[in-house]
């Protein structure tokens, strides 16, 4: 495994989490040790990449000791705390790291590798970097739900700011006051007409139980009552959706989450969300969301995580150890350092060789310089790179596979991007080329959308713009002029 820690400061803990199991039950509580990597040039994939006869050698003392217990998966955890220290303090910013069993026997550790759909390996970081939070809220006075929340807040060692959301000049939210901010905490108590839009774009992880406010920031679409809401009656429950996403803190099937029963907010996100609870009436709406930066959300991209929770006014009053559990996952989660180059979305995710596709995420640097972009290994030269956009053609001999960036040595997670003509929805019109023009696979072989008399499957055969007409020649003829420039 590799992290890059360049943007870490003051370790005061680590821990590797690995995800896995043993292969079978015909022996248990086998010994896993994690040991350091001196060498961090090894690459992941594509010419050169790492394999088991040339893997870098590893130290000859273990760093940290588990037991792999069973055939069950679970989280295994692994201390580096010294390791990173010391190589933070020799400024060396890219650590390496190996994990072997000490012992031999019949079944076999498997561990989740960063290709996994979930349940991925962690760097789980403590530092002494300044954690200040916002707390927004209806009133200075605060209410029994936003004295738990600030209470929950500070035990998770944040300083807590609080501010009343005002309707005047001089009371009003403002984008600024999220400025040296670690996380925004918006709470269900403010007015959402003093709030509206007005932190919808900070680049601060924010938390919100305001469901009137949801459209605002962008996390759903626009109805109350269809993309947003509150339940009918009152609710102790919440049903799990995502058991594996670290939002649903270790939770799986139905929770009782507070001891009084209280109303829950919900929203609909679209499919890019972590979508990790439901009510228990309706597992459409979902009470705990969640996006990740730069993912493509109803509204925008997502400038920082983002986190939706099902409480109202008073739920955090009458958390139980679940509700808790929930709520401090919220937090650790929309404020964990991501550190790796990480794609989100892949526009489109298919087509022939020479598409030209719109890679999104974080992290892949201000310019390319040494960085490289792989298409199923087949190395991609990109037209543009930014730190959260890269713009690419497919490259010659590209096949269905991964497309991983790889910055300082660190390749980020794999996105599978389909080569050639998919057609998923029968109608006749490759997928990325509705994608391309529309944004949607909605459209139909026979519509016309810019109503010139050609239909979108004649537009694709013909290598038109489905969306601009054709201009029309209204006379009996073309009159057409050349011009002929001077010489010099």
């Amino acid at each position: 495994m590799k992290f890059d820690l360049t943007t870490v400061t003051g370790i005061t803990k680590a821990t590797v989490r690995l995800y896995g199991s043993l292969s079978d039950a015909t022996a248990s509580n086998v010994p896993a040790s994690i040991y350091s990597v001196a060498t961090t040039t090894w690459t992941e994939s594509g010419s050169g990449s790492i394999t088991w006869n040339t893997k870098p050698a590893s130290g000859t003392t273990s760093l940290s000791n588990t037991m792999i217990r069973d055939n069950i998966p679970r989280w295994y955890d692994f201390d580096v705390t010294a390791y990173l220290q010391t190589e933070k303090a020799a400024g060396r910013n890219v650590v390496s790291l190996a994990v072997k069993n000490t012992a031999q026997s019949s079944p076999f550790v498997s561990f989740n590798s960063r290709e996994a759909t979930s349940n991925q390996p962690q760097l789980i970081l403590w530092s002494t970097q300044p954690r200040n939070a916002l707390l927004v809220v209806g009133s200075a006075t605060l209410n029994t739900g936003d004295t738990a929340a600030q209470t929950r807040l500070q035990n998770l060692g944040y300083t807590v700011t609080v501010k009343p959301a005002g309707s005047n000049n001089n009371t009003s939210i403002k984008a600024t006051d999220a400025d040296g901010k670690t996380l925004v905490v918006i709470s269900s108590t403010v007015v959402p007409a003093n709030v509206v839009n007005k932190l919808r774009n900070i680049t601060v992880p924010v938390i919100n139980w305001e469901f009137d406010i949801l459209d605002d920031m962008g996390m759903t679409g626009l109805v109350s009552g269809t993309d947003f809401g509150t339940s009918a009656t009152t609710q102790t429950q919440l049903n799990i959706a995502d058991p594996a996403h670290p939002l649903a803190a270790g939770l799986s099937g139905t929770q009782t989450v507070v001891t009084t029963a209280t109303n829950f907010t919900w929203g609909k996100p679209n499919t890019n969300a972590a979508r990790v609870a439901a009510l228990t009436n309706d597992a459409t709406r979902y009470a705990i969301f969640g996006y990740d930066s730069g993912t493509i959300m109803p509204g925008l991209e997502a400038p920082a995580r983002r986190v939706a929770l099902f409480l109202t006014d008073t739920t955090a009053a009458s958390f139980n150890a679940n509700g808790g559990a929930l709520f401090d996952a919220a937090v650790r989660w929309a404020t964990s350092v991501i550190t790796a180059p990480t794609i989100n979305t892949l526009t489109p995710a298919s087509g022939p060789i020479g598409t030209i596709v719109t890679i999104g995420g974080l992290n892949f640097g201000a310019t390319q310089g040494t960085s490289t972009l792989t298409f199923n290994s087949a190395v991609a030269a990109p037209t543009n790179w930014s730190d959260r956009t890269i713009v690419v053609s497919v490259p010659a001999y590209a096949s269905t596979g991964p497309v991983i960036v790889t910055v300082n040595g660190v390749s980020s997670n794999a996105v599978i991007f389909t080569v050639g003509d998919i057609d998923s929805d029968g109608d006749g019109l490759p997928d990325w080329w509705e994608l391309q023009y529309f944004g949607n696979l909605n459209q139909g072989a026979n519509d016309d959308p810019d109503g010139d008399g050609v239909t979108n499957l004649q537009e694709y055969q013909q290598g038109r713009n489905p969306t601009k007409s054709a201009l029309a020649d209204d006379g009996d003829f073309v009159n057409l002029k050349v011009h002929t420039p001077l010489s010099p």
